[in-house]
């Protein structure tokens, strides 16, 4: 996709302050100066063009321009709350309400074009005077829906005044290895940003009836932990620069993570250990049923990788390959399917709703008890353990920070000896802009450089 905008140096954040876009489709913003404008102090000199190309996936407006935040289906929803009474208009998520979708920043879209392009211009309710954070130096912001990852990749690193960022996109994989040398060795251009998620992961089924009821029982759920290789599944996933280890739920970042020993590993690889844990537990063989969405490669390869592991420890894993249309609104959000045992275990991903001191939005909608269940919320597998549940409901009451951090550190670990889910990494999001970008501040919300503050040099050499 790519966006020309016409802009005083940088450029800003098109909705609020948790605003971000949403699915793949590649798109580029390319950003053009009129006036000169201002330039922020010692950042550039007048008269150089001012270029900016963000890549971004999109599968149309109303996912473009909204919150990414999690919801309980353990993607992402788009959060169009910002809207007055203006937007009952339209109807919802129809094409005139994507030309009309509200906005509260700096921009508001002007032209809508599906699959085509997006037009953004000035919004004239905003006023600098409100928002200290977000300069709004673009004055139109033109998004093109065009090129593909490669494509992106390539135009970004010629340093050509027709791509200078990313957006919603990454580095392509092929890529990654090469610019994680060029970074250790100086250059700036290339940044790995912390998601502060825990994606992927897998949960546990804890009521399936399956095999008399194999993982609702703790002992099976954690002999099938000490069973699976997470270096193998990180493999998969990129290696281990993109995707640093996870043994426990809160990511590093998330307040409470600190208070988890740095050595923690509840569930280290050891085939013999899961294999004895099953044989006590009465299960010498087992089948469990592995659902993951059918259209993701990478999930494909995981479900073959777990597979091959299992097997090595005497569970069988058969795949239930889903179509991503059905997977997250038919058959994970549905407590009937789990507890008639469709599934056994599942892949699925989760992050914060918000940054900092947010565990709570990792242990309430994931592993808070029945108030947690689908559809409701995102406790997929119905995990309930009367003995955490309290607990959480205790530290999400704390008046401080540093006590809650504390108690949330512990209630990882006790949620951890029951292992309704085994995480396997808090992934490094690869971003890359042109050397002519600069001040490319990574802000997680966004999952991306904030293009509201970067500011432009020549483009080209």
């Amino acid at each position: 996709m790519q966006t020309e905008l016409e802009h005083r140096p940088g450029t800003q954040q098109l909705q609020d302050g948790s605003a971000r876009f949403a699915t793949p489709t590649d798109q580029m913003i390319r950003r053009r100066s009129r006036r000169p404008g201002p330039c922020p102090p010692r950042a550039c000199k007048e008269g150089h063009p001012r270029l900016f190309t963000v890549i971004h996936r999109a599968t149309g407006i109303a996912r473009d321009l909204c919150s990414r935040r999690p919801c309980g289906r353990g993607h992402h929803l788009c959060k169009q709350g910002v809207g007055g009474f203006e937007s009952l208009n339209y109807l919802p998520a129809s094409f005139a309400a994507q030309q009309h979708t509200i906005a509260d920043g700096p921009d508001e879209v002007q032209t809508y074009v599906p699959d085509r392009k997006i037009v953004f211009a000035r919004n004239p309710a905003w006023r600098a005077a409100s928002d200290p954070i977000r300069h709004a130096y673009p004055d139109q912001i033109n998004v093109t829906e065009t090129d593909n990852q490669t494509e992106i990749q390539q135009t970004l690193q010629t340093n050509s005044a027709d791509g200078g960022m990313e957006w919603d996109v990454t580095v392509p994989p092929a890529a990654v290895p090469g610019l994680v040398m060029q970074m250790r060795h100086g250059r700036t251009n290339f940044s790995l940003a912390p998601t502060y998620s825990m994606y992927p992961h897998l949960v546990s089924n804890s009521v399936s009836p399956n095999n008399d009821g194999a993982t609702s029982k703790a002992a099976v759920r954690q002999a099938i932990s000490y069973g699976i290789n997470r270096s193998h599944l990180i493999v998969v996933l990129g290696g281990p620069a993109l995707n640093p280890p996870l043994t426990h739920i809160l990511p590093g970042g998330i307040n409470g993570a600190q208070h988890v020993p740095k050595a923690y590993d509840p569930y280290p690889y050891s085939p013999s250990k899961a294999k004895s844990m099953l044989a006590a537990a009465g299960y010498s063989r087992l089948t469990v049923r592995l659902m993951y969405r059918a259209q993701d490669s990478t999930s494909v390869r995981m479900y073959q990788v777990l597979a091959a592991d299992l097997a090595k420890v005497g569970v069988t894993v058969q795949g239930l390959a889903k179509p991503d249309a059905v997977f997250f609104s038919k058959f994970l959000p549905d407590p009937a399917a789990a507890k008639h045992g469709e599934w056994d275990l599942a892949l699925s991903g989760w992050g914060p709703d918000w940054y900092g001191d947010a565990a709570i939005s990792f242990f309430k909608p994931l592993l808070g008890g029945p108030p947690s269940f689908p559809p409701e919320c995102c406790n997929y597998g119905l995990y309930d353990n009367p003995a955490v549940t309290p607990q959480i409901n205790k530290a999400a009451d704390q008046a401080s920070a540093a006590t809650a951090g504390q108690m949330w550190g512990q209630i990882d670990q006790e949620v951890m000896k029951d292992a309704p889910i085994y995480p396997i990494t808090q992934p490094m999001r690869p971003l890359y802009h042109a050397s002519y970008v600069h001040n490319a501040v990574y802000v997680p919300a966004l999952g991306n450089f904030d293009p509201t503050n970067a500011w432009l040099s020549a483009p080209g050499g």
